[in-house]
């Protein structure tokens, strides 16, 4: 979906769910990196893809016939949502490339008629292995309809796959503020990204994977 028609169906948006180098030298005002930790055997600690795992292998396969009323359009937005974090952290990370097996997946999406559970338009399913420290994603779970199952917006659709890309990323919490598409809620009016959101990659990933976090904060996405 172009920018500028993500930014004007954002307008109409109420919905539920710096620069180069600048993870490195961010504050705590630029990133919300302390409330993205993974809580794993009494520590808190970062988790994310490797570097030499780039390019990501990504599955995700047109939507079924006949399960939604313009399935080329939602298939296009969700393709958004994830390469819209390619490149963030530095060229090529992250960065991916789509495929046809599931099996060979890193990321593999799958579609469903309608939200189950409490998971809302889509929902990053985590395969971690704590011992170890290795990340991984078992499924993101992708659907265009509401609980009722009426359609959700292509806006909404495009946001909620962002935000939960960010979590198959490795960004395993939320933002406390409103304006970054990782908060707990899509509830503010916003267009994509926020330069908080690409901080907070960018430092995620300029720390080794496992990296324990000091002060970090409890609440989960996971």
């Amino acid at each position: 979906m172009p920018a500028a028609a993500r930014a004007a169906l954002a307008a109409a948006l109420v919905a539920g769910c710096a620069g180069a180098g600048a993870g490195a030298n961010a504050g705590p005002r630029d990133n919300y990196l302390r409330h993205v930790a993974f809580r794993l055997l009494n520590e808190s600690v970062l988790l994310r893809w490797q570097d030499h795992e780039m390019p990501l292998q990504v599955y995700l396969p047109r939507p079924p016939q006949g399960m939604f009323d313009d399935p080329e359009a939602i298939f296009e937005v969700v393709r958004d949502g994830v390469t819209d974090w390619a490149d963030l952290a530095a060229p090529g990370v992250p960065s991916f490339e789509f495929v046809d097996d599931p099996g060979a997946a890193d990321i593999p999406f799958r579609w469903e008629e309608r939200p189950t559970g409490k998971w809302f338009v889509a929902h990053c399913v985590y395969d971690i292995s704590p011992r170890q420290r290795r990340f991984g994603v078992a499924t993101v779970l992708v659907t265009a309809r509401h609980y009722d199952g009426s359609d959700v917006s292509l806006e909404l659709l495009y946001l909620t796959v962002l935000h939960e890309m960010g979590h198959a990323l490795g960004l395993g919490g939320h933002s406390p503020e409103p304006s970054d598409v990782m908060y707990g809620a899509l509830a503010q009016q916003r267009g994509g990204l926020s330069e908080r959101d690409r901080n907070t990659l960018r430092a995620l990933y300029d720390r080794p994977n496992g990296s324990r976090v000091v002060g970090a904060r409890r609440e989960r996405a996971y």
